[in-house]
């Protein structure tokens, strides 16, 4: 998420900075309770779920109790990802507007 927003000298131009608002985004985090003890916070053993919201862009946000590797197979990652791309709303999801830097 914020790494994606983040423009610095020197990281290449992979940064998406802020989205334009068209621009519909869901990002699918995972949480297994905090099994990394070195990350603070939900995690999915690898990322925290707070790294994973957008700070300057808006977006749909989806918790799904999985470990980092099998996300994409969660089944209400895998529904929310098509209800998403067939342009529905996903009712699990959190609304986040995003903020101006």
């Amino acid at each position: 998420g914020r790494e994606l927003q983040d423009v610095e000298e020197g990281r290449g131009d992979w940064s998406f900075g802020i989205l334009p608002g068209y621009c519909r985004t869901l990002v699918i985090a995972g949480d297994c309770g905090g099994i990394n003890p070195l990350l603070h916070g939900p995690n999915d053993g690898v990322i925290t779920v707070e790294e994973t919201r957008m700070c300057y862009s808006a977006h749909a946000h989806l918790v799904v109790t999985a470990p980092h590797n099998y996300i994409t197979q969660h089944p209400a990652a895998v529904r929310a990802t098509l209800d998403f791309i067939a342009g529905a709303s996903v009712p699990a999801a959190c609304y986040f507007p995003g903020s101006s830097r």
